[in-house]
Parts: C-alpha cells; sequence; structure tokens
C-alpha cells in the first residue's frame, strides 16, 4: 500500500474481495434477549452493538450481524443457526 497515496489502494490490497456479511433475520420465534444474548456469546459484540443489530433486524427484517472471511462467517452462521436464529452468509 502507498501510505502517500490512499487513493491508490486496490480492494484486493484490503482483501475485500474475500469478505462476507453475516446477516440475521426477525422471525417471530426468537426474543430480542435471545438474539442479543447469542450475538454477544457467538460474535463477542458488546451489549450495544448486538442490541442495535436486533433491533435492525425487528424493524427492516434482516441485518448485517458481522463483516468477516467467508470461513469465520460460514462457523458463525451455524452456530447462529444452532442457536435458533436465522442466519445466511452473504459475499459482499
Amino acid at each position: 500500500m502507498n501510505e502517500n497515496h490512499p487513493e491508490q489502494f486496490c480492494s484486493w490490497e484490503l482483501g475485500l474481495e474475500s469478505m462476507h456479511h453475516v446477516v440475521i433475520f426477525n422471525d417471530a420465534v426468537n426474543t430480542c434477549e435471545h438474539v442479543v444474548a447469542c450475538l454477544m456469546r457467538i460474535l463477542g459484540h458488546p451489549v450495544e452493538l448486538a442490541v442495535k443489530i436486533m433491533a435492525e433486524a425487528h424493524v427492516r427484517g434482516r441485518a448485517i450481524a458481522e463483516v468477516e472471511v467467508r470461513m469465520l462467517a460460514d462457523t458463525h452462521v451455524v452456530q447462529l443457526r444452532n442457536a435458533g436464529i436465522q442466519a445466511h452468509v452473504e459475499k459482499i
């Protein structure tokens, strides 16, 4: 990377082509508290961020819970699903 010319950064230098969203969805089954607890336990989010993500999913129907490389995203989606949270991976 050229620190003198940040406009010359390429997506491959930043690794953006390998990044994925972990998306969660609102449902009529899980409580807000359960979703927040899962986001904190599985993704390691602080309570404030977990509440914000849960609220976005509740209002909009879906929310991006994490941005990470595919292997981690796949693992986290499996863990979220095992906890009863509807989730999937989307390539950025």
